[in-house]
Protein backbone atom coordinates (compact mmCIF):
# COMPACT_ATOMS: atom_id res chain seq x y z
CA UNK A 1 0.00 0.00 0.00
CA UNK A 2 0.85 3.58 -0.70
CA UNK A 3 2.75 5.70 2.03
CA UNK A 4 -0.84 8.22 1.58
CA UNK A 5 -2.92 5.20 1.76
CA UNK A 6 -0.93 4.03 4.85
CA UNK A 7 -0.82 7.08 6.12
CA UNK A 8 -4.77 7.84 6.13
CA UNK A 9 -5.39 4.56 7.35
CA UNK A 10 -3.61 4.73 10.27
CA UNK A 11 -5.23 8.13 11.57
CA UNK A 12 -8.38 6.53 10.75
CA UNK A 13 -7.59 3.18 13.18
CA UNK A 14 -6.03 5.72 16.03
CA UNK A 15 -8.49 8.74 15.64
CA UNK A 16 -6.48 10.91 15.24
CA UNK A 17 -7.82 13.87 13.18
CA UNK A 18 -5.19 16.17 14.93
CA UNK A 19 -2.35 14.58 12.61
CA UNK A 20 -4.54 14.01 9.34
CA UNK A 21 -5.22 17.82 9.45
CA UNK A 22 -1.17 18.11 9.23
CA UNK A 23 -0.85 16.69 6.02
CA UNK A 24 -2.55 18.88 2.89
CA UNK A 25 -3.40 17.84 -0.44
CA UNK A 26 -0.65 18.99 -1.79
CA UNK A 27 1.16 15.97 -0.16
CA UNK A 28 -0.81 13.21 -2.12
CA UNK A 29 -0.04 11.35 -5.31
CA UNK A 30 -2.52 11.24 -7.63
CA UNK A 31 -3.75 7.86 -6.82
CA UNK A 32 -4.66 8.30 -3.08
CA UNK A 33 -6.17 11.91 -4.06
CA UNK A 34 -9.64 10.39 -4.07
CA UNK A 35 -9.27 8.72 -0.87
CA UNK A 36 -8.20 11.95 0.80
CA UNK A 37 -10.35 13.72 -0.94
CA UNK A 38 -13.27 12.06 0.72
CA UNK A 39 -11.84 11.86 3.84
CA UNK A 40 -11.20 15.42 4.17
CA UNK A 41 -14.34 16.19 3.27
CA UNK A 42 -16.03 13.84 6.06
CA UNK A 43 -13.97 15.71 8.43
CA UNK A 44 -15.42 18.89 7.50
CA UNK A 45 -19.02 17.99 8.00
CA UNK A 46 -18.54 15.63 10.99
CA UNK A 47 -15.88 16.92 13.21
CA UNK A 48 -14.63 13.17 13.05
CA UNK A 49 -12.74 10.97 10.85
CA UNK A 50 -15.20 8.19 9.27
CA UNK A 51 -14.78 4.34 9.94
CA UNK A 52 -13.38 1.83 7.88
CA UNK A 53 -16.97 0.63 6.80
CA UNK A 54 -17.98 4.11 5.68
CA UNK A 55 -15.19 3.85 3.61
CA UNK A 56 -15.84 0.92 2.10
CA UNK A 57 -19.87 1.70 1.06
CA UNK A 58 -18.05 5.07 -0.70
CA UNK A 59 -16.06 2.54 -3.10
CA UNK A 60 -12.51 3.11 -1.48
CA UNK A 61 -10.46 0.73 -0.51
CA UNK A 62 -7.95 1.75 2.21
CA UNK A 63 -6.39 -1.59 3.63
CA UNK A 64 -5.09 -1.76 7.12
CA UNK A 65 -1.13 -1.41 6.93
CA UNK A 66 1.55 -2.36 9.40
CA UNK A 67 0.23 -1.86 12.65
CA UNK A 68 3.35 -1.29 14.87
CA UNK A 69 4.45 1.65 12.38
CA UNK A 70 4.39 4.66 14.17
CA UNK A 71 2.01 7.46 13.05
CA UNK A 72 4.54 10.52 13.01
CA UNK A 73 6.40 8.17 11.08
CA UNK A 74 4.14 7.66 8.45
CA UNK A 75 3.13 11.63 8.23
CA UNK A 76 7.09 12.39 7.86
CA UNK A 77 7.41 9.44 5.31
CA UNK A 78 4.71 11.51 3.36
CA UNK A 79 6.31 14.62 3.73
CA UNK A 80 9.21 13.45 2.27
CA UNK A 81 8.34 11.33 0.03
CA UNK A 82 7.05 14.66 -1.73
CA UNK A 83 10.72 16.06 -1.18
CA UNK A 84 12.16 13.19 -2.85
CA UNK A 85 9.86 13.33 -5.98
CA UNK A 86 10.95 16.81 -6.13
CA UNK A 87 14.39 16.45 -6.37
CA UNK A 88 14.07 13.49 -8.53
CA UNK A 89 12.61 15.56 -11.09
CA UNK A 90 15.35 17.57 -11.52
CA UNK A 91 17.93 14.56 -11.15
CA UNK A 92 18.17 14.68 -14.93
CA UNK A 93 18.70 17.79 -15.61
CA UNK A 94 21.88 17.90 -12.89
CA UNK A 95 23.16 15.04 -14.32
CA UNK A 96 23.38 16.62 -17.81
CA UNK A 97 24.21 19.67 -16.53
CA UNK A 98 27.06 17.74 -14.71
CA UNK A 99 27.88 15.64 -17.85
CA UNK A 100 28.43 19.05 -19.96
CA UNK A 101 30.56 20.93 -17.23
CA UNK A 102 28.41 23.86 -17.15
CA UNK A 103 28.84 25.35 -13.91
CA UNK A 104 26.00 27.78 -14.86
CA UNK A 105 23.21 24.76 -15.52
CA UNK A 106 24.63 23.01 -12.00
CA UNK A 107 23.92 25.83 -10.28
CA UNK A 108 20.64 26.52 -11.81
CA UNK A 109 19.44 22.65 -11.42
CA UNK A 110 20.75 22.52 -7.71
CA UNK A 111 18.86 25.75 -7.18
CA UNK A 112 15.58 23.96 -8.28
CA UNK A 113 16.30 21.10 -6.20
CA UNK A 114 17.24 22.63 -3.29
CA UNK A 115 13.62 24.98 -3.45
CA UNK A 116 11.93 22.66 -4.17
CA UNK A 117 12.96 20.07 -1.35
CA UNK A 118 12.70 23.49 1.05
CA UNK A 119 8.94 24.32 -0.16
CA UNK A 120 8.10 20.42 1.53
CA UNK A 121 10.15 20.43 4.28
CA UNK A 122 9.96 24.23 6.00
CA UNK A 123 6.62 24.66 8.13
CA UNK A 124 5.07 26.92 5.67
CA UNK A 125 5.51 30.59 7.61
CA UNK A 126 6.45 32.36 4.32
CA UNK A 127 4.82 31.10 0.76
CA UNK A 128 4.75 32.86 -2.70
CA UNK A 129 1.48 34.14 -3.51
CA UNK A 130 0.14 31.26 -6.04
CA UNK A 131 1.28 28.67 -3.17
CA UNK A 132 -0.51 30.94 -0.32
CA UNK A 133 -4.01 31.65 -2.90
CA UNK A 134 -3.84 27.43 -2.75
CA UNK A 135 -4.14 27.00 0.84
CA UNK A 136 -6.55 29.82 1.12
CA UNK A 137 -8.68 28.40 -1.19
CA UNK A 138 -8.43 24.77 -0.01
CA UNK A 139 -9.37 26.41 3.68
CA UNK A 140 -12.30 27.89 2.30
CA UNK A 141 -13.54 24.80 0.53
CA UNK A 142 -13.15 22.95 3.80
CA UNK A 143 -15.24 25.70 5.75
CA UNK A 144 -17.73 25.69 3.47
CA UNK A 145 -18.75 22.22 4.07
CA UNK A 146 -18.53 22.74 8.07
CA UNK A 147 -21.84 23.17 9.92
CA UNK A 148 -20.17 23.58 13.16
CA UNK A 149 -17.57 26.06 14.67
CA UNK A 150 -14.59 25.87 13.02
CA UNK A 151 -12.65 25.87 16.69
CA UNK A 152 -12.44 24.99 20.06
CA UNK A 153 -15.19 26.14 22.05
CA UNK A 154 -15.00 28.98 24.62
CA UNK A 155 -17.64 27.45 26.55
CA UNK A 156 -20.01 30.96 25.94
CA UNK A 157 -22.13 31.02 22.97
CA UNK A 158 -21.06 34.97 22.69
CA UNK A 159 -17.43 34.43 22.91
CA UNK A 160 -17.76 31.42 20.01
CA UNK A 161 -19.78 33.86 17.65
CA UNK A 162 -17.28 36.16 17.08
CA UNK A 163 -14.07 33.93 17.14
CA UNK A 164 -15.35 31.17 15.76
CA UNK A 165 -13.86 29.43 18.48
CA UNK A 166 -9.94 29.30 19.26
CA UNK A 167 -7.82 28.22 16.05
CA UNK A 168 -4.42 26.08 15.69
CA UNK A 169 -1.67 28.63 16.52
CA UNK A 170 -3.77 30.77 18.45
CA UNK A 171 -2.55 31.61 21.92
CA UNK A 172 -5.53 33.43 24.01
CA UNK A 173 -4.65 35.31 26.89
CA UNK A 174 -7.56 35.54 30.21
CA UNK A 175 -6.46 38.50 32.26
CA UNK A 176 -7.89 39.66 35.52
CA UNK A 177 -6.84 40.60 39.00
CA UNK A 178 -6.06 38.25 41.95
CA UNK A 179 -8.85 36.57 42.90
CA UNK A 180 -10.76 37.56 40.53
CA UNK A 181 -11.84 34.03 39.15
CA UNK A 182 -8.90 33.50 36.30
CA UNK A 183 -8.25 30.13 37.42
CA UNK A 184 -12.32 29.23 37.87
CA UNK A 185 -12.57 30.26 34.04
CA UNK A 186 -9.89 28.47 32.64
CA UNK A 187 -11.04 25.37 33.82
CA UNK A 188 -13.97 25.95 32.47
CA UNK A 189 -13.39 26.48 29.13
CA UNK A 190 -11.33 23.52 29.29
CA UNK A 191 -14.20 21.55 30.33
CA UNK A 192 -16.38 22.88 27.97
CA UNK A 193 -13.86 22.25 25.13
CA UNK A 194 -13.57 18.56 26.33
CA UNK A 195 -17.42 18.37 26.88
CA UNK A 196 -17.52 18.91 22.72
CA UNK A 197 -15.28 15.90 22.15
CA UNK A 198 -11.74 17.38 22.48
CA UNK A 199 -8.62 15.92 24.18
CA UNK A 200 -7.44 18.95 26.49
CA UNK A 201 -4.54 19.86 28.70
CA UNK A 202 -4.63 21.42 31.51
CA UNK A 203 -1.65 23.30 33.62
CA UNK A 204 -1.52 24.93 36.54
CA UNK A 205 1.37 27.07 38.35
CA UNK A 206 -0.84 27.57 41.60
CA UNK A 207 -2.82 24.97 42.13
CA UNK A 208 -2.37 20.85 42.95
CA UNK A 209 -3.62 18.65 41.34
CA UNK A 210 -6.53 17.61 44.01
CA UNK A 211 -7.54 21.16 43.28
CA UNK A 212 -7.64 20.84 40.05
CA UNK A 213 -9.43 17.79 40.14
CA UNK A 214 -12.18 19.03 42.58
CA UNK A 215 -12.90 22.23 40.32
CA UNK A 216 -13.28 19.67 37.71
CA UNK A 217 -15.65 17.86 39.29
CA UNK A 218 -17.45 20.75 40.44
CA UNK A 219 -18.10 22.32 36.95
CA UNK A 220 -19.63 18.45 35.62
CA UNK A 221 -21.11 18.00 38.42
CA UNK A 222 -22.51 20.98 39.95
CA UNK A 223 -21.11 19.75 43.23
CA UNK A 224 -19.25 22.98 45.44
CA UNK A 225 -15.34 21.71 45.70
CA UNK A 226 -15.51 23.17 49.54
CA UNK A 227 -18.00 20.73 50.16
CA UNK A 228 -15.97 18.13 48.66
CA UNK A 229 -13.00 18.92 50.37
CA UNK A 230 -14.64 19.36 53.81
CA UNK A 231 -16.20 16.05 53.36
CA UNK A 232 -19.53 17.69 54.25
CA UNK A 233 -21.62 16.22 51.23
CA UNK A 234 -25.19 14.66 51.98
CA UNK A 235 -26.01 11.20 50.93
CA UNK A 236 -27.33 12.63 47.46
CA UNK A 237 -24.75 14.46 46.97
CA UNK A 238 -21.94 11.92 47.28
CA UNK A 239 -23.97 9.87 44.95
CA UNK A 240 -23.81 12.74 42.46
CA UNK A 241 -19.48 12.46 43.12
CA UNK A 242 -19.45 8.57 42.96
CA UNK A 243 -21.27 7.97 40.32
CA UNK A 244 -19.56 11.12 38.07
CA UNK A 245 -15.79 9.02 39.00
CA UNK A 246 -17.52 5.77 38.06
CA UNK A 247 -18.53 7.25 34.83
CA UNK A 248 -14.59 8.30 33.55
CA UNK A 249 -13.35 4.52 33.12
CA UNK A 250 -10.07 4.87 31.90
CA UNK A 251 -9.93 8.27 30.10
CA UNK A 252 -6.84 9.71 28.99
CA UNK A 253 -8.25 12.60 26.61
CA UNK A 254 -7.79 15.08 29.51
CA UNK A 255 -4.45 15.57 31.22
CA UNK A 256 -3.67 17.74 34.24
CA UNK A 257 -0.45 18.66 35.68
CA UNK A 258 0.14 20.60 38.56
CA UNK A 259 3.16 23.53 38.65
CA UNK A 260 5.26 21.58 41.03
CA UNK A 261 5.60 19.31 38.06
CA UNK A 262 6.18 21.95 35.42
CA UNK A 263 8.01 24.85 36.50
CA UNK A 264 9.41 25.35 32.81
CA UNK A 265 8.30 25.79 29.44
CA UNK A 266 10.19 22.54 27.92
CA UNK A 267 7.78 20.15 30.77
CA UNK A 268 5.04 21.14 28.22
CA UNK A 269 6.72 19.43 25.36
CA UNK A 270 6.75 16.22 27.11
CA UNK A 271 3.18 16.45 27.45
CA UNK A 272 2.31 17.18 24.00
CA UNK A 273 4.88 14.43 22.91
CA UNK A 274 3.09 11.76 25.02
CA UNK A 275 -0.17 12.63 24.17
CA UNK A 276 -2.35 14.07 21.35
CA UNK A 277 -4.03 16.93 22.32
CA UNK A 278 -6.49 19.39 20.39
CA UNK A 279 -6.16 22.07 23.26
CA UNK A 280 -3.47 23.31 26.13
CA UNK A 281 -4.21 25.34 29.15
CA UNK A 282 -2.26 27.31 31.17
CA UNK A 283 -3.11 28.84 34.41
CA UNK A 284 -0.87 31.15 35.67
CA UNK A 285 1.89 31.52 33.09
CA UNK A 286 3.37 34.15 34.17
CA UNK A 287 4.69 31.88 36.78
CA UNK A 288 6.47 29.56 34.09
CA UNK A 289 10.58 29.65 33.19
CA UNK A 290 11.35 29.99 29.52
CA UNK A 291 12.32 26.50 28.02
CA UNK A 292 16.81 26.74 28.19
CA UNK A 293 16.93 29.16 31.62
CA UNK A 294 16.95 29.22 34.88
CA UNK A 295 14.41 30.90 37.37
CA UNK A 296 15.64 34.68 38.18
CA UNK A 297 18.86 34.36 35.49
CA UNK A 298 16.70 36.70 33.73
CA UNK A 299 14.38 40.01 34.57
CA UNK A 300 10.48 38.91 35.32
CA UNK A 301 9.58 41.23 32.37
CA UNK A 302 12.04 39.23 30.05
CA UNK A 303 10.84 36.13 31.64
CA UNK A 304 7.11 36.81 31.32
CA UNK A 305 8.11 37.85 27.63
CA UNK A 306 10.19 34.76 26.59
CA UNK A 307 7.59 32.37 28.15
CA UNK A 308 4.44 33.60 26.35
CA UNK A 309 7.12 33.61 22.81
CA UNK A 310 7.78 29.71 23.50
CA UNK A 311 3.89 29.11 24.11
CA UNK A 312 3.31 30.63 20.85
CA UNK A 313 5.86 28.59 19.11
CA UNK A 314 4.20 25.77 20.37
CA UNK A 315 1.06 26.39 19.58
CA UNK A 316 2.23 26.84 15.74
CA UNK A 317 4.38 24.12 16.01
CA UNK A 318 1.50 21.44 17.11
CA UNK A 319 -1.19 23.14 15.29
CA UNK A 320 -3.40 23.94 18.53
CA UNK A 321 -4.72 26.58 20.42
CA UNK A 322 -3.31 28.23 23.88
CA UNK A 323 -4.91 29.34 26.57
CA UNK A 324 -3.31 31.41 29.39
CA UNK A 325 -4.40 32.95 32.66
CA UNK A 326 -2.31 36.61 33.59
CA UNK A 327 -2.67 38.96 35.66
CA UNK A 328 -3.83 42.98 34.95
CA UNK A 329 -1.13 45.44 36.77
CA UNK A 330 -2.11 47.12 39.84
CA UNK A 331 -3.71 49.82 38.40
CA UNK A 332 -6.45 48.44 37.71
CA UNK A 333 -8.16 47.80 41.30
CA UNK A 334 -9.44 44.23 42.35
CA UNK A 335 -12.99 45.52 42.55
CA UNK A 336 -13.10 47.33 39.45
CA UNK A 337 -16.76 46.87 37.40
CA UNK A 338 -15.05 49.06 34.58
CA UNK A 339 -13.27 47.69 31.28
CA UNK A 340 -9.45 47.43 31.06
CA UNK A 341 -7.10 47.98 28.24
CA UNK A 342 -4.35 46.18 26.96
CA UNK A 343 -2.23 48.77 28.29
CA UNK A 344 -3.22 47.69 31.83
CA UNK A 345 -1.83 44.12 31.15
CA UNK A 346 0.88 43.43 34.18
CA UNK A 347 5.05 42.18 33.14
CA UNK A 348 5.43 42.98 29.42
CA UNK A 349 3.87 44.09 26.35
CA UNK A 350 4.37 40.79 24.44
CA UNK A 351 0.67 39.18 25.39
CA UNK A 352 -0.95 41.98 24.32
CA UNK A 353 1.35 41.50 20.80
CA UNK A 354 1.85 37.75 20.89
CA UNK A 355 -1.46 36.58 21.98
CA UNK A 356 -4.79 36.30 19.24
CA UNK A 357 -7.37 36.86 21.37
CA UNK A 358 -7.39 38.86 24.41
CA UNK A 359 -10.04 38.59 27.09
CA UNK A 360 -10.26 40.83 30.22
CA UNK A 361 -12.09 39.78 33.35
CA UNK A 362 -14.16 42.16 35.73
CA UNK A 363 -16.60 42.25 38.23
CA UNK A 364 -20.11 42.48 37.58
CA UNK A 365 -21.49 45.92 38.92
CA UNK A 366 -24.07 45.58 42.16
CA UNK A 367 -25.48 43.60 43.08
CA UNK A 368 -24.03 41.30 41.43
CA UNK A 369 -20.04 41.89 42.26
CA UNK A 370 -19.81 38.29 43.88
CA UNK A 371 -22.04 36.28 41.57
CA UNK A 372 -21.24 37.32 37.97
CA UNK A 373 -18.18 37.85 36.10
CA UNK A 374 -18.04 40.21 32.73
CA UNK A 375 -15.49 39.26 29.93
CA UNK A 376 -13.90 42.03 27.77
CA UNK A 377 -12.98 41.31 24.28
CA UNK A 378 -10.04 43.53 24.24
CA UNK A 379 -8.34 42.04 21.08
CA UNK A 380 -9.46 39.45 18.56
CA UNK A 381 -8.47 37.61 15.64
CA UNK A 382 -9.91 39.41 12.89
CA UNK A 383 -12.92 40.08 14.04
CA UNK A 384 -15.49 42.37 16.57
CA UNK A 385 -14.36 43.05 20.23
CA UNK A 386 -17.39 42.34 22.58
CA UNK A 387 -18.50 42.31 26.39
CA UNK A 388 -20.24 39.25 27.80
CA UNK A 389 -21.16 38.22 31.44
CA UNK A 390 -21.34 34.75 33.08
CA UNK A 391 -22.66 33.73 36.33
CA UNK A 392 -20.29 32.71 38.97
CA UNK A 393 -22.11 30.97 42.05
CA UNK A 394 -20.96 27.87 43.64
CA UNK A 395 -24.28 26.13 45.38
CA UNK A 396 -24.69 24.57 42.84
CA UNK A 397 -21.86 25.37 40.65
CA UNK A 398 -22.64 27.71 37.54
CA UNK A 399 -21.04 29.53 34.77
CA UNK A 400 -23.93 30.19 32.47
CA UNK A 401 -23.57 33.43 29.60
CA UNK A 402 -26.34 35.53 30.91
CA UNK A 403 -26.94 38.79 29.09
CA UNK A 404 -24.63 41.74 29.71
CA UNK A 405 -25.63 45.13 31.03
CA UNK A 406 -24.02 47.67 32.36
CA UNK A 407 -26.39 49.34 34.30
CA UNK A 408 -28.60 46.77 35.93
CA UNK A 409 -29.46 47.05 39.16
CA UNK A 410 -32.16 45.32 40.37
CA UNK A 411 -32.27 42.87 43.22
CA UNK A 412 -32.11 38.89 42.57
CA UNK A 413 -32.95 36.31 44.41
CA UNK A 414 -29.64 34.94 43.78
CA UNK A 415 -28.06 37.66 45.50
CA UNK A 416 -29.39 36.65 48.90
CA UNK A 417 -27.97 33.04 48.97
CA UNK A 418 -24.57 33.18 47.31
CA UNK A 419 -21.80 33.05 50.14
CA UNK A 420 -19.38 36.38 50.26
CA UNK A 421 -16.85 35.38 52.55
CA UNK A 422 -13.86 32.95 52.42
CA UNK A 423 -13.71 33.84 48.59
CA UNK A 424 -9.38 32.46 48.45
CA UNK A 425 -10.41 29.43 46.96
CA UNK A 426 -12.18 31.05 44.31
CA UNK A 427 -8.46 31.99 42.46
Amino acid sequence: MSAGLNFIRKCIDESNLKIFRQVGEAYYLESELDAYRFVRDYVATYNSLPDVETISENNLNIPSGRRNTDLEYLAARVRDRKAYNHANEHFDSLRAAMEGRSIEEITDALRSMQAGIAETRHTQHFQNIKELTDVVIEDFSINKLSTGLLGITFGWQGLDAVTNGAQAGDVVALVGRPSMGKSWDLIYMANSAWNCGHNVGLISMEMTLKQIGRRTMGIQTGINPNKVRDGELSYHGERIIRNYAEGLEDRSDFIMMSGSMCANVSAIHEMLDSYSLDALYVDAAYLMTPEGQRNGAISKWEQISNVVKQLKMIADKHQIPVFITVQFNRSVKNNQTTQADLGDIGGTDAIAQDASIVLGMRKWVEPYTDIRRVIDVLKNREGETITIGHRFSFNPVNFDEVEYLEDEQEEDSEASTVITTDVEWME
